[in-house]
């Protein structure tokens, strides 16, 4: 198994992006999103080939050029090649790679099991990712002694 740079995003079976726990957009969509960035730099689509170089999934990550962070927002992957978390474990050699030959400085990844994550060597970043949707009342809401002091316009 490797990855292996995907320049066309059709070659995806829809299988593996049907399985992305979390997401908010189509198939149809993923599809006509990575259609009209194929050419940018900054969005990377690779796939995980077996040796007759048939995909068994991939991995979808973005490059933010204000700052280098890279930030992985899928990986999927076919259940068979899983093995206990051994696909992480290759993800993450691929993407020092990946992430050398892009100079980022860091890596954020976005995954819907933190526990397997932090069992693999992750930490929980300073950073965290909130969600925001007007529509819905939170039942989330802080307690007043949970409230941090805007302070020079930052929280």
């Amino acid at each position: 198994m490797k990855w292996i740079k995907l320049y066309e995003p059709s070659l995806i079976p829809p299988v593996y992006v049907e399985r992305v726990k979390g997401r908010d957009y189509s198939v149809q969509e993923f599809y006509e999103f990575q259609e009209m960035n194929r050419h940018n730099p900054c969005n990377m689509l690779f796939g995980y080939v077996n040796y007759e170089n048939e995909i068994k999934g991939y991995l979808w990550a973005n490059i933010n050029a204000l700052d280098s962070t890279m930030f992985i927002n899928t990986l999927s992957v076919d259940k068979e090649f899983w093995g206990n978390g051994h696909v992480i474990d290759e993800a993450i050699e691929f993407l020092a790679k990946v992430q050398g030959k892009v100079e980022a400085r860091k890596v954020l990844w976005c995954s819907t099991n933190k526990r397997f994550f932090l069992n693999k060597g992750f930490k929980t970043s300073k950073i965290w990712l909130m969600e925001y949707d007007p529509k819905h009342d939170s039942c989330d809401k802080a307690e007043p002694n949970e409230l941090k002091e805007v302070k020079d316009g930052t929280i």
